[in-house]
């Protein structure tokens, strides 16, 4: 990976939002996972703590649901090649309204 995946649009309920993969070098396949978490926080290539996986959230895109109110997006995009695999979790969205 040479820049991290990042959410682009806007955090308000009722919308639609998606994830920006990054760049990544020699990946063939792209997954995505994304996460309610209690506090904001910049992109990291770890798993973030205060952050819940959102069932059956796995798609590039994610609609935002009223569960999600006051709460922080980030998105994991997982990188696989023939060599293996490695994570990309962006910075996190502001608080959703």
């Amino acid at each position: 990976m040479r820049t991290a995946a990042k959410i682009v649009g806007i955090a308000k309920v009722g919308k639609t939002v998606t994830a920006s993969r990054g760049v990544w070098t020699g990946a063939t396949s792209y997954t995505y996972k994304w996460f309610a978490c209690s506090a904001s926080g910049a992109a990291r290539t770890s798993a973030p703590s205060g952050c819940t996986a959102i069932a059956r959230s796995t798609s590039s895109a994610m609609k935002l649901s009223a569960t999600l109110k006051g709460k922080y997006l980030r998105v994991q995009v997982k990188g696989t090649n023939r060599a293996g695999s490695a994570y990309s979790y962006s910075a996190t969205s502001i608080k959703i309204k």
